[in-house]
């Protein structure tokens, strides 16, 4: 199995609420702020009007329409899939919102060519936490040293690793955390190299 991350990896903006949300809040809102509701949000430990009302947004049914359709798929993605869904079962493992993940599962089609779609607000624990991979482990029927995990984070994949999957880096920038991935890759087109 090959197991996406989301944002930075399928979706082409890789910072969520820094990149697409920040924007479209009103000038002076605080990053701090917003993050400390954001990341109970995407545990599932929060409601998402919980957030959007703890961010000061309580009418935010426009903004929540215009950030979520602020976000595309990578564009070499399609040509990837179809060469990988011949040899590969897909997965996705995502830290994310129940409530946003619903929306862009369906408007992504995603459960057309992902199975299982691990996400955290579901989950009620996200990556890099041991529990969210169990996950994946459990419901793909898989053992670890048979998932090839591709993340932009390598915190995210330095979990992974300890577990005993297959990582692959998905750089887009400078990350300064102290693990080395078995792959690394600035394309998705990459990743036929070696699958």
């Amino acid at each position: 199995m090959v197991a996406f991350d989301l944002f930075g990896v399928v979706i082409t903006e890789g910072h969520m609420v820094s990149n697409a949300l920040m924007p479209l809040l009103p000038q002076g809102t605080s990053l701090t702020m917003v993050k400390s509701f954001y990341n109970p949000y995407t545990r599932g430990e929060i409601s998402e009007e919980t957030f959007w009302q703890g961010i000061g947004q309580p009418e935010y049914k426009q903004l929540r329409q215009d950030f979520l359709h602020t976000f595309f798929l990578n564009a070499e993605l399609p040509k990837v899939l179809q060469v990988l869904s011949g040899k590969y079962r897909l997965a996705i493992l995502s830290n994310l919102g129940k409530d946003w993940a619903d929306t862009l599962i369906t408007k992504f089609q995603f459960e057309q060519t992902f199975s299982p779609i691990i996400i955290s607000g579901k989950e009620g624990c996200q990556k890099p936490n041991p529990a969210i991979y169990e996950r994946l482990l459990v419901q793909s029927q898989l053992d670890a040293d048979e998932i090839m995990f591709i993340d932009d984070r390598l915190e995210n994949l330095a979990a992974a690793h300890v577990l005993g999957m297959k990582t692959v880096h998905y750089k887009h920038e400078p990350d300064d955390f102290d693990f080395q991935a078995d792959y690394q890759i600035q394309k998705m087109s990459e990743l036929q190299v070696f699958l």
